[in-house]
Protein backbone atom coordinates (compact mmCIF):
# COMPACT_ATOMS: atom_id res chain seq x y z
CA UNK A 1 0.00 0.00 0.00
CA UNK A 2 1.44 3.13 -0.97
CA UNK A 3 1.45 6.11 1.31
CA UNK A 4 0.19 9.64 1.03
CA UNK A 5 2.98 12.46 0.98
CA UNK A 6 2.03 15.36 3.13
CA UNK A 7 1.38 18.60 1.70
CA UNK A 8 4.13 20.13 0.47
CA UNK A 9 2.65 23.36 2.71
CA UNK A 10 3.06 21.38 5.61
CA UNK A 11 6.33 19.58 5.13
CA UNK A 12 8.09 23.82 4.67
CA UNK A 13 6.09 25.03 8.04
CA UNK A 14 7.24 22.12 9.96
CA UNK A 15 10.95 22.17 8.49
CA UNK A 16 10.98 25.78 8.91
CA UNK A 17 10.62 25.44 12.61
CA UNK A 18 13.21 22.73 12.56
CA UNK A 19 15.94 24.29 10.99
CA UNK A 20 17.33 27.65 10.36
CA UNK A 21 16.90 27.66 6.09
CA UNK A 22 14.72 25.90 4.25
CA UNK A 23 15.75 24.90 0.31
CA UNK A 24 12.99 25.03 -2.18
CA UNK A 25 12.99 23.68 -5.85
CA UNK A 26 11.40 24.55 -8.44
CA UNK A 27 10.37 25.22 -12.00
CA UNK A 28 10.30 28.85 -12.66
CA UNK A 29 8.86 27.87 -15.79
CA UNK A 30 5.60 27.22 -14.30
CA UNK A 31 2.32 29.36 -14.50
CA UNK A 32 2.21 31.62 -11.27
CA UNK A 33 5.86 32.15 -10.31
CA UNK A 34 6.84 35.84 -9.70
CA UNK A 35 10.71 35.52 -9.64
CA UNK A 36 13.61 37.76 -11.71
CA UNK A 37 13.74 37.48 -15.20
CA UNK A 38 17.23 35.95 -15.53
CA UNK A 39 15.46 33.35 -13.09
CA UNK A 40 12.69 32.14 -15.54
CA UNK A 41 14.11 30.83 -18.42
CA UNK A 42 16.43 28.25 -15.90
CA UNK A 43 14.55 24.85 -15.86
CA UNK A 44 15.58 24.32 -12.10
CA UNK A 45 15.92 27.62 -9.24
CA UNK A 46 16.98 27.02 -5.72
CA UNK A 47 15.67 29.64 -2.95
CA UNK A 48 16.41 29.80 0.49
CA UNK A 49 13.90 30.77 2.97
CA UNK A 50 13.94 30.39 6.71
CA UNK A 51 12.71 32.37 10.06
CA UNK A 52 15.98 33.43 11.89
CA UNK A 53 18.42 33.88 8.80
CA UNK A 54 21.22 36.46 8.93
CA UNK A 55 19.59 38.63 6.43
CA UNK A 56 15.49 38.45 7.70
CA UNK A 57 12.91 37.77 5.47
CA UNK A 58 9.97 39.80 7.31
CA UNK A 59 7.52 39.20 5.12
CA UNK A 60 7.87 35.28 4.72
CA UNK A 61 4.29 33.82 3.83
CA UNK A 62 4.12 30.23 3.76
CA UNK A 63 0.30 30.54 2.30
CA UNK A 64 -2.34 27.67 0.69
CA UNK A 65 -1.40 29.11 -2.61
CA UNK A 66 2.70 28.81 -2.47
CA UNK A 67 5.34 31.08 -1.01
CA UNK A 68 5.64 34.90 -1.30
CA UNK A 69 8.66 36.27 -0.01
CA UNK A 70 10.67 39.52 -0.73
CA UNK A 71 14.13 37.74 -1.32
CA UNK A 72 17.55 39.84 -2.30
CA UNK A 73 18.88 38.97 -5.76
CA UNK A 74 22.45 41.21 -6.79
CA UNK A 75 21.39 43.06 -3.55
CA UNK A 76 18.02 44.17 -4.50
CA UNK A 77 15.16 43.62 -3.22
CA UNK A 78 12.77 41.43 -4.92
CA UNK A 79 9.32 40.12 -4.12
CA UNK A 80 8.87 36.62 -4.76
CA UNK A 81 5.88 33.68 -5.16
CA UNK A 82 6.43 30.15 -5.47
CA UNK A 83 3.05 28.39 -6.06
CA UNK A 84 2.99 24.85 -4.88
CA UNK A 85 2.50 23.32 -8.13
CA UNK A 86 5.76 24.59 -9.32
CA UNK A 87 7.96 23.13 -6.04
CA UNK A 88 9.07 19.31 -6.84
CA UNK A 89 11.71 19.55 -3.49
CA UNK A 90 12.33 21.06 -0.29
CA UNK A 91 15.31 19.94 1.71
CA UNK A 92 16.36 21.30 5.24
CA UNK A 93 19.37 22.67 5.80
CA UNK A 94 20.56 19.89 8.65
Amino acid sequence: MATKTPPKRDVMLALLQAADSVYVNFDPRRDGVVAPPQLKRQPRVVLQYGMNMAIPIPDLDVGEEGIGATLSFDRTPTWTFVPWSAVFAIVSQD
